[in-house]
């Protein structure tokens, strides 16, 4: 690949990844088992890594990202910055040139920050190379594959080569963790996804790039429930790998977790430390409330019944709005199951685009208060506009209420 053999595409990510594995002290490369790519992709890095490939050497999903084009068509929304929040935006041409380059590449179009819920599941020690930090801790956390935390240009780059540098999350013994979470203060049986939202947010930023274990979460836990805790862990921090004893493949117990070791570092949460997330997150009140948006990361299928469910009856009040991210799957299994009529009905708008990180109504139209059940979003809105957009803080019903009126 480095001598040109497999065309120039293949020898420009083969020599970036050769660079990048030099950068980080690797001594080999690993064999990559599923990569997620972003769609927005600079189009030139996309055309130089893809130049002469005609069949990608992993499965590739794609992320979602801001499609011009369907903001344009769909809700005449039309962007003239160079960027959107903190994302990068790619003008239509380009944006429509990528899509054409990687259907030729016969790459998934997923469209979804959760590729584990649309049939991209991984199995233990699967090497994921997947943009996006949600999904790389879904992949480590729930799963036991293997995500280091890596970039769209080095997701791209495996896609095209198969490899990536063998280094950090990788090697096994770079997987135990070292702080030691305690939730035994707080009420896990009331526990709301915006709860669990709250505690992994929390503990996140506490743990910085250090890999956690929770000693006492529940070993039922749901996908759910497991996507709310895992997602936040990295908008304040850089912690890759959550170890739930009885959940996560590699800690069927706390000394599995550990490695044999003792926790460097014991975090014991307080309720006070929940409450001070979820004021942080509460800086608007219901009454500037005007949108409230779910699906970050991407709602499930019964995430989107219980929407559905919530807005039996209901519309949207005046000037007010809700929107849902989803990917294209999990739509087309909801509209078949019924949930999609109901809720579009109601007013509200469904879409597969990034619904926090580069949300039009935010970026675009102004939007300045937002409510939420994702701390992950709520964290965007408020740093991605440098504060201007606050956010209401709550569980989907508090949320849908706010918005909604009774039919």
């Amino acid at each position: 690949m480095l001598e040109g053999e497999y065309g120039p595409g293949t020898q420009r990510a083969m020599t970036f990844l050769k660079k990048l594995g030099e950068a980080l002290g690797a001594e080999k490369m690993a064999r990559v088992t599923s990569t997620h790519i972003l769609a927005g992709l600079p189009t030139e890095i996309l055309e130089q890594m893809t130049e002469g490939v005609t069949k990608t050497k992993t499965v590739v999903s794609l992320m979602p990202g801001f499609d011009p084009i369907y903001w344009r068509e769909k809700y005449h929304l039309v962007s003239d910055k160079e960027t959107c929040g903190s994302v990068s935006l790619a003008n239509e041409k380009d944006y429509a040139k990528n899509l054409a380059i990687l259907k030729k590449l016969k790459v998934l179009p997923t469209f979804t920050c959760t590729p584990y819920t649309v049939g991209i599941v991984p199995r233990r020690s699967d090497v994921c190379i997947w943009s996006g930090t949600s999904g790389q801790n879904a992949a480590n956390s729930m799963f036991g594959a293997r995500a280091p935390r890596h970039s769209v240009t080095t997701s791209l780059a495996s896609s095209v080569t198969g490899v990536v540098p063998y280094q950090g999350l990788l090697k096994p013994e770079n997987r135990f963790a070292e702080l030691l979470i305690n939730t035994e203060e707080l009420s896990l049986n009331n526990f709301t996804y915006a709860d669990y939202g709250a505690l992994g947010y929390y503990v996140g930023r506490v743990a910085g790039t250090r890999n956690i274990v929770f000693e006492d979460l529940p070993n039922t836990l749901t996908l759910e429930q497991c996507k709310y805790l895992t997602s936040p862990l990295t908008t304040d921090g850089a912690c890759t790998m959550c170890h739930i004893v009885g959940v996560t493949p590699e800690a069927p117990t706390l000394e599995a977790a550990l490695g044999g070791k003792k926790a460097k570092e014991v975090l014991r949460v307080r309720k006070k430390d929940m409450q001070d997330v979820r004021d942080m997150f509460n800086d608007a009140s219901g009454n500037e409330v005007k949108l409230a948006v779910f699906g970050c990361p991407h709602l499930t299928i019964l995430e989107l019944r219980e929407l559905a469910s919530l807005l039996e009856n209901r519309r949207m009040k005046e000037e007010a709005q809700l929107m849902a991210g989803v990917s294209n799957i999990t739509y087309a299994m909801a509209k078949e199951a019924g949930y999609i009529d109901t809720i579009v009905k109601a007013g509200a708008i469904l879409n597969n685009c990034c619904v926090s990180g580069s949300n039009p109504l935010v970026h675009i139209s102004g939007v300045s208060a937002v409510a939420t059940n994702s701390a992950r979003a709520a964290r965007f809105f408020h740093t991605q506009t440098a504060g201007r957009c606050r956010t209401y803080y709550g569980d989907m019903e508090s949320c849908v209420n706010l918005v909604t009126t009774a039919d």
